[in-house]
């Protein structure tokens, strides 16, 4: 058993409990002054040599040398990526600057970048406190990106260990050559399926399998649940105190890699994932992913070329879903749900996207909205205040995509990248 630095983050939300500063003074801000814990706040989790980000920015150096960059990243809006608007409701874990963050960082770059009087100092990113660690998965041997440039999606099958069943609480995953790994998804496949993955992953040369989109094999179809997740910038991932997801005897832990090769050369990867794991939990959870049904069959989802803005949206039943998504999870008629986290999933095509609990007394409720979808930097956020979803709520997702580029064709959903898709990722426990 080791030990699991924990963020108070579910799956993949990435960051710290946010606070504001002050003001801007009237003199120019310095590095040692006030920039290095907004930098730390906002940047260092991802700007740490040897993560995927492309230069450090932990010490003063570092960041006076790009100053120019940083100051126009922040006035444009794509740094630091954190996705949600800021209308909906409030997060754990949100790294967005605030107004003042910027004004500051700002006029740091206008007065000159000072570094200041005082004890040199560090961007030292959000401190963490310590979960246990029992379950460590690793690769079975080394893995080079060797599909279509520059995005490779392989899916690595790995043995579950334990003989008896129990719950995964929280998790950690260790990316090895962090300059090419994009993301990293786990996800557990059932007994009875363990032989489909195996299968798909012997049916390929090389370790593991092609699996753009969902964690199965080219036409293939099996049930996969969830279990955590990774994204430049996370360091740690536990669940909410008390829930956890089921895992019993003779599953598969199904490891999707999403490697990334435009700013780099494929290099050997030997990604690791551990997790925590205890016997009993006070409320089981499930982490799904939500849609549309009926966009996921045939041309019903259709983006049509030529066209700078298509809107799908539907209200999806989740007892309902649920039930014909196979999710292992038995929810009764009359049995509500506590939504902890959610996420939004689109491909390159999205332009925004929105999620919202509509209640059956008619009002509606804002889950997460995302105003200016990127495509590189997907995330799930907890929510600081957890919702309670009861009998004969729906789930509201929207999304809009924009398929008026030159080389646009007519869209629809589809597990490639140059498909699309429209779903929200949920953790949601029992009451």
């Amino acid at each position: 058993m080791r030990l699991l630095r924990l963020a108070p983050i579910a799956l993949l939300a990435l960051g710290c409990e946010k606070t504001d500063v002050a003001d801007a003074p009237g003199d120019a801000p310095t590095w040692n002054g006030e920039i290095a814990e907004i930098v730390g706040d906002n940047c260092a989790g991802c700007h740490v040599d040897g993560d995927i980000a492309p230069f450090g920015l932990n010490t003063y150096a570092e960041a006076s040398s790009v100053a120019g960059l940083i100051a126009s990243v922040v006035e444009a809006g794509t740094m630091p990526p954190w996705q949600a608007g800021d209308d909906c409701r409030d997060y754990e874990g949100d790294f967005s600057m605030t107004e003042s963050e910027k004004a500051l960082l700002l006029a740091w770059v206008e007065g000159g970048s000072p570094e200041g009087d005082g004890q040199p100092r560090e961007a030292i990113g959000p401190e963490v406190v310590q979960q246990e660690l029992d379950v460590t998965l690793s690769m079975p041997e080394p893995y080079i990106p060797t599909g279509e440039a520059p995005d490779d999606y392989r899916c690595v099958v790995l043995d579950w260990p334990e003989t008896e069943a129990g719950y995964v609480t929280g998790f950690e995953v260790l990316p090895d050559s962090r300059e090419q790994v994009h993301h990293v998804l786990a996800y557990k496949g059932l007994p009875e399926d363990a032989q489909m993955f195996y299968d798909w992953d012997e049916a390929e040369p090389g370790l593991g399998y092609t699996c753009y989109g969902a964690p199965t094999g080219p036409g293939g179809r099996a049930t996969t649940q969830l279990l955590g997740g990774w994204a430049p910038g996370i360091r740690t991932a536990g669940f909410p105190e008390g829930t956890g997801l089921y895992v019993e005897p003779g599953s598969v832990v199904i490891l999707q890699m999403h490697y990334n090769t435009s700013a780099t050369n494929p290099v050997a990867d030997e990604t690791q994932i551990s997790f925590a794991f205890t016997d009993q939990v006070e409320r089981e959870a499930v982490s799904t992913l939500v849609t549309e049904p009926l966009w996921t069959l045939g041309t019903t989802m259709e983006i049509p070329a030529g066209e700078a803005s298509v809107v799908h949206e539907s209200s999806v039943d989740l007892p309902f879903f649920l039930s014909v998504s196979e999710s292992g999870f038995d929810l009764a008629p009359d049995e509500a749900l506590e939504l902890h986290a959610l996420g939004m999933h689109m491909h390159q095509l999205g332009r925004r996207g929105r999620v919202s609990l509509q209640k059956a007394d008619g009002s509606e409720a804002c889950l997460v909205d995302i105003p200016n979808w990127d495509f590189n930097w997907q995330g799930r956020f907890q929510l600081a205040e957890t919702v309670l979803v009861e009998p004969g709520d729906k789930i509201h997702i929207e999304c809009e995509w924009d398929n008026s580029g030159p080389d646009a064709v007519d869209t629809y959903w589809g597990d490639g990248t140059s498909d699309e898709m429209c779903l929200s990722g949920m953790y949601l426990s029992r009451l």
